[in-house]
């Protein structure tokens, strides 16, 4: 059975991240793992760590499952709450020590996950994927991951924002979002962010004519496509997805592209715009 994996610290953005995700489950036919992460005894404690016991490691664990049971409560509350015509998930709960990352990789690895729910900082600006545990989650697994920010409110996804390169890591990303798109019922607006070339990069254009024969062939009517033009590339998109009003903003995840520097740069302002919209982050391939 496909599983929504979800993280929670038991924070207010955790709590609003599980409530999308309940919505999101129920729709994509899917159950829904909640799963917590704490923070274990150093592995080699120095002579000053006398406070660290093996008590204090029995506390946290009995913490971590408490309240992952009143998280529990609350949400099968709402699941209880679907309306009559939703599939209604079965929710498990599971914790364990260690790093969040290798955790959430070894989960992965283990059930079928189709998809990462989390939960941002209250604004999602250009800094999201510069938070440490996003980070190191994104570049242990390979599973599409959802960031919904604290202020999140609504869960009908009618829009999603496709920023890409075009180049071949995209192709993936599109097929997967085709589908996805086919479950919600919604409009996938792919805008290309070209690379800043001196001179013709001749694979560059091999790899977007690719992508566009790929989107020619989904026949997809709920698929439109727009260049990103301007000296200050961030600030076009901004503007755009202002006026389209996204629900969704999803890129690919890939260090060293174009678009994942311009999403991961401190310095850019023209993305104000998503500090209250969920970011899904695709991975280059399965």
């Amino acid at each position: 059975m496909k599983t929504v994996l979800v993280l929670t610290d038991f924070s207010k953005g955790s709590r609003v991240a599980a409530e999308v995700a309940i919505q999101m489950a129920a729709k994509l036919n899917a159950n829904i793992l909640l799963f917590n992460s704490y923070k274990v005894m150093p592995l080699f404690p120095s002579v000053e760590v006398t406070t660290w016991t093996m008590q204090h490691y029995a506390l946290l664990m009995q913490t971590s499952k408490g309240n992952l049971n009143i998280e529990a409560e609350r949400l099968n509350t709402l699941i209880a709450d679907l309306p009559a015509d939703f599939r209604k998930p079965e929710l498990t709960c599971m914790s364990e020590s260690g790093s969040l990352a290798e955790n959430v990789r070894a989960l992965v690895r283990a059930k079928d996950i189709t998809m990462v729910v989390m939960g941002g900082r209250k604004e999602i600006n250009a800094n999201v994927v510069s938070g440490s545990d996003i980070n190191a989650v994104l570049n242990k697994i390979n599973c599409p991951t959802l960031i919904i920010p604290e202020t999140q409110t609504a869960t009908d996804i009618k829009r999603i924002v496709f920023a890409t390169d075009l180049t071949g890591s995209s192709l993936y990303a599109i097929n997967w979002l085709t589908k996805f798109s086919v479950i919600y019922k919604m409009l996938i607006h792919v805008r290309h962010v070209p690379k800043a070339v001196l001179a013709g990069d001749f694979e560059e254009e091999d790899d977007i004519s690719e992508c566009m024969t790929a989107i020619g062939k989904l026949n997809s009517t709920n698929i439109s496509f727009q260049y990103i033009r301007g000296n200050d590339v961030a600030r076009e998109l901004g503007t755009f997805n202002k006026i389209t009003q996204e629900d969704i903003l999803a890129i690919v995840h890939k260090k060293h592209s174009f678009i994942w520097r311009l999403f991961h740069a401190n310095a850019s302002e023209g993305l104000a715009s998503h500090n209250k919209t969920p970011i899904l982050i695709i991975p280059e391939s399965k």
